[in-house]
């Protein structure tokens, strides 16, 4: 690929072999149809089905790059695809839930701003998905009001952002999991990072393959790391360039087959 590129996508990987492909397929033509110059980043991690052979066949296009983690994490997953990746611009999304409209807007704003969110609870928002997965997020955005004073009304989700501003906070980040791009979020608020939100419309292409409240355990015990990591935001940071490269260091690459 040697034109300059406009935009960076992440996609966080995880047992999507049923419907990798044809949403890969989808959002590459998607993305050419909004900028001259586009990757995305298929970060596949801890896969049990056959998302890695898959991802191993979408490596043959010439806009995607696949990287592999045999532990399952999303946060891992954000994190390392957001140091790896080479635009200025950057964009999160998965691969069940993804929007060109989003994409578009959120573009447009990133000349003013340098963080936009998709959000699930913005009052203009469509939010499809069962009564218990509206519950918890619900439950877990008045936490972050309370806890925090997070003006946002959501942090999960399609987001995107100018990289050169969260890549410093990324590497800061203590949660490796569940909450890193609240996170994140959190993170780039205090610093002063502009944000603007924009509504979404949600619903799920595939049955949940857990119930919600499955990850109540793994979550509160990241949300305990979140408040002792969001109170130490003052002490010295490690180098981030070491903290980079150790991310990073963690992921192979994935050729084409």
């Amino acid at each position: 690929m040697t034109e300059a590129l406009a935009l960076s996508v992440v996609l966080p990987v995880h047992d999507e072999g049923e419907i990798l492909a044809r949403s890969v397929e989808a959002l590459d033509a998607g993305c050419a149809s909004l900028v001259d110059g586009h990757e995305i980043l298929l970060m596949e991690n801890g896969s049990r089905d056959d998302t890695l052979a898959v991802a191993r066949r979408l490596a043959e296009r010439p806009r995607v790059r696949v990287f592999t983690n045999a532990r399952a994490s999303y946060g891992q997953a954000m994190r390392a695809g957001l140091f790896l990746s080479r635009a200025a611009r950057c964009a999160v999304l998965n691969v069940d839930l993804w929007d060109l409209g989003f994409l578009r807007e959120a573009l447009a704003r990133l000349d003013h701003v340098d963080v936009v969110v998709g959000s699930k609870r913005h009052s203009d928002a469509r939010d499809e998905r069962p009564a218990s997965r509206r519950l918890v997020t619900e439950l877990f955005n008045r936490w972050l009001e309370a806890a925090f004073a997070h003006p946002g009304t959501d942090t999960h989700g399609m987001k995107a952002f100018r990289r050169a501003a969260l890549v410093p906070l990324a590497a800061r980040c203590e949660t490796r999991d569940l909450l890193f791009d609240t996170e994140l979020l959190l993170r780039a608020v205090r610093a002063g990072c502009t944000f603007e939100e924009l509504p979404v419309h949600v619903r799920e292409v595939r049955p949940p393959r857990s119930s919600p409240f499955a990850r109540v355990g793994p979550a509160l015990r990241e949300m305990a790391v979140l408040r002792r990591a969001m109170h130490r935001l003052d002490s010295p940071a490690d180098d981030v360039g070491a903290r980079v490269e150790a991310a990073v260091g963690a992921w192979s690459t994935v050729t084409a087959s």
